[in-house]
């Protein structure tokens, strides 16, 4: 930590600094959506399919359309309000 904190106040990284700062812009002030939205519809088989994964959901769901949210490592499906 000493190393670092000493090396950053070095005159020529504080230049560089000054200079990076006055290309930088501000924060969004609206977070982003951590997932992808999506509509999907259950199928006959009682099964989704979202970017050629294929899921399978409790079978009272047959023929309806679920909102999808993507995210990195996980999908999670929706029916109204209520999470499955």
């Amino acid at each position: 930590m000493q190393a670092t904190a000493r090396l950053n106040n070095l005159p020529s990284v504080q230049q560089k600094l000054v200079i990076k700062r006055l290309h930088l812009r501000p924060l969004p002030v609206a977070r982003l959506a951590k997932y992808t939205a999506l509509v999907v519809h259950v199928s006959s088989a009682s099964t989704t399919e979202v970017r050629q994964l294929t899921s399978s959901v409790p079978s009272r769901l047959i023929g309806h359309q679920l909102r999808v949210h993507l995210c990195h490592y996980r999908s999670e499906l929706f029916r109204f309000s209520l999470t499955l």
